[in-house]
């Protein structure tokens, strides 16, 4: 056995143990409730106990995380069914956290590969459809520039194969929705330095070792915040607990349909705010092969479409690993969420079968579709601002009293990435100690 499948394994086992000390009950009166031990509570916890503020966090799962989950138990060996990717890691503020708890990262730095009807693409077809992304990504900066806020089909309507290509990365497969509802001045912000990296390990793996030593109580699910002229009451399904403020970092799309009550009512700018951010969905079929389904193809990523059917990008051979972890986004994704795992099983196998020829049913080991929109904790895998509204996600992350919010959706830097998730988290932190002390 290799070093590397030796270590992988070892940390495989640590990333299924709790990485905080269990709280058989709530403590009393902390400075801060933290709802949600995603990166953004993760962070803001991390932040406040830096400056010897006393807090407790709140999770309704029963482990730590969020939308970033590494599964160790369906393929033996660490998966990431949630966030993969440290985009833009040469400027990521993740990267130096995952550095200090000396998690290993490679780079994702080649050109996926394109495969159209059965066939990889000629030179001309590559070319077409590098430079019609790259077309895409400047006709968005240019737009966002504009006085008034477009759809992003708008500001660069497909007219070509080519381009019909590069808005399904670009919309359903990068951003969850399709172009036709995509803010330019949303998109526009995200950092796009080129610097991809991935962990081998799992990124749920470091946020575990993150997480280490915080004060999580899991399976508490919060129903009610109350604001008082003391501070805050905060009811939940492991009891009740008072504190100064509290930092609220749920999924926008729990806040929109009313998944915790406020007392008194939020303000109406604020109940806007996430009803105009709704979740975009990103799903993984994540395949498992027996040795060899491959040929010598090495760990890359493929764009495939047959013909007018959807295209679906696959991560095939990841870290060395005999798998293939497909992508599906936007209304694809919830169609499939409906028809079930079998029918998104057949989906992504079809898809490679005509890449890599019909044996590949008969490699076929098992399957996992991760079903995000249908996470009763997340209802999706990131927020997308609606046409005109872009705004709101700075309102979102205004506080209300003693009441302050933070997550990937109120994040005015790097939304929709882990990254932003752990920048607004700091940022409400510092903004309740300011208001405590």
């Amino acid at each position: 056995m290799s070093a590397r499948l030796t270590r992988r394994r070892v940390l495989a086992a640590l990333a299924a143990l709790p990485a905080w000390p269990a709280l058989a009950q709530l403590p009393t009166n902390p400075d801060v409730v933290i709802v949600g031990a995603g990166m953004a509570g993760l962070a803001a916890a991390k932040w406040l106990i830096g400056k010897e503020a006393s807090v407790v966090l709140l999770e309704a799962r029963k482990r730590t995380g969020g939308r970033v989950l590494t599964d160790t138990h369906a393929f033996g060996i660490p998966v990431d069914l949630g966030a993969a990717w440290l985009h833009s890691a040469d400027a990521n503020p993740v990267t130096p956290l995952v550095r200090a708890l000396g998690f290993r990262t490679v780079p994702d730095d080649e050109d996926p590969r394109l495969y159209l009807d059965g066939k990889e693409a000629s030179e001309p077809q590559y070319q077409g459809f590098f430079d019609a992304y790259e077309r895409l990504v400047n006709a968005v900066d240019e737009a966002a520039d504009e006085e008034d806020d477009m759809a992003v089909t708008r500001a660069a309507p497909p007219k070509t194969h080519s381009d019909r290509l590069a808005h399904a990365r670009f919309g359903a497969l990068e951003a969850g929705m399709e172009t036709g509802r995509l803010s330019v001045k949303d998109v526009a912000v995200q950092q796009r330095t080129g610097v991809e990296w991935m962990l081998p390990d799992g990124f749920g793996t470091f946020v575990n070792a993150y997480a280490k030593g915080l004060p999580v109580k899991l399976d508490a699910r919060v129903e009610r915040v109350r604001l008082t002229r003391e501070g805050v009451i905060v009811d939940s399904t492991a009891g009740t607990i008072a504190a100064k403020a509290v930092i609220v970092t749920v999924s926008a799309a729990l806040l929109a349909e009313g998944a915790i009550q406020f007392d008194p009512p939020l303000p109406d700018w604020k109940r806007e705010s996430f009803e105009r951010l709704p979740m975009g969905l990103v799903d993984k079929i994540a395949l498992q092969f027996k040795d060899n389904a491959f040929g010598d193809l090495e760990f890359t990523t493929c764009y495939v479409k047959n013909g007018s059917g959807p295209v679906l990008a696959s991560l095939v051979r990841p870290f060395g690993d005999e798998l293939a972890v497909c992508f599906v986004g936007g209304t694809l994704a919830r169609d499939l969420e409906k028809a079930g795992d079998a029918a998104a099983i057949d989906l992504a196998l079809n898809n490679l079968r005509s890449v890599f020829g019909h044996a590949i049913r008969k490699e076929f080991k098992k399957g996992v579709f991760t079903r995000w929109g249908s996470d009763p904790f997340a209802k999706g895998s990131y927020a997308f601002a609606q046409v005109g509204h872009h705004d709101k996600r700075a309102l979102l992350a205004k506080p209300v009293g003693r009441l302050f919010f933070a997550g990937e959706a109120c994040a005015s830097e790097w939304p929709t990435h882990v990254a932003g998730a752990f920048l607004s988290g700091v940022e409400a932190a510092k903004a309740a100690i300011k208001e405590i002390r």
